[in-house]
């Protein structure tokens, strides 16, 4: 288990974002967003709440490894 601090975005309006903290153990899966890739990527919690992240697949799958 990891705490990893990221910036979530809203998917309606790409200027609105804000910072949250995920614990790794409450991840399910991570893909990046097929509509629009430069946006970011798609973080599946175990609620089964989706959160997109302001950040690349490779960033949030580097930063999960890293860190679990």
């Amino acid at each position: 288990m990891a705490l990893i601090r990221v910036t979530s975005c809203k998917m309606e309006d790409d200027k609105t974002h804000h910072e949250m903290i995920l614990n790794t153990d409450h991840i399910v899966f991570v893909s990046p967003d097929t509509h629009k890739p430069s946006r970011g990527a798609w973080v599946q919690l175990v609620t089964g709440e989706p959160v997109l992240i302001c950040m690349t697949f490779e960033e949030v799958w580097m930063l999960i490894q890293r860190e679990t």
